[in-house]
């Protein structure tokens, strides 16, 4: 029975797909892996170089788990003008970052994350290992470096 809600890429953004007039049901984990990603690690003070601009998800303040956030800091690399191999490497351990909480509570077995390099976007590629036969496939182009 689908659990999750379908998610579907338009341009720079995520949205929730829809199918006859309901929320588009799926078996996939586009939710988990997406908010691992997507949502907004606060940034430490020394990463920035405006404190207030630390952002940090909204819903890490009903956190139990003491030192957890929700998601990546991706947004802080992405963010940055250099298209360089040091900055796809930053983004990519941000991803691995925001997907291991997906390992320790044994939703998946693991995830190999590949990111390229393109002119002005970054794409990544992300296989999640659900079981030893069965894997998750999902390609996102980000729109960035601008």
């Amino acid at each position: 029975m689908p659990a999750d809600v379908k998610l579907f890429q338009t341009k720079d953004y995520w949205d929730i797909d829809f199918q006859n007039g309901d929320i588009h049901l799926t078996d996939s984990l586009d939710t988990a892996l997406y908010m691992s990603i997507f949502c907004e690690t606060r940034a430490k003070a020394n990463e920035i170089a405006n404190a207030l601009d630390r952002r940090g998800h909204f819903s890490n303040i009903f956190n139990e788990v003491e030192g957890y956030e929700i998601g990546s800091k991706f947004w802080l690399y992405t963010e940055r003008a250099r298209n360089t191999q040091q900055n796809a490497e930053l983004i990519k351990m941000a991803c691995a970052s925001g997907l291991q909480w997906l390992i320790d509570d044994n939703v998946i077995q693991g995830f190999k994350i590949d990111v390229m390099q393109k002119t002005t976007q970054i794409q990544l590629n992300i296989t999640l290992e659900i079981s030893p036969t069965e894997t998750l496939y999902k390609e996102a182009l980000i729109n960035t470096f601008q």
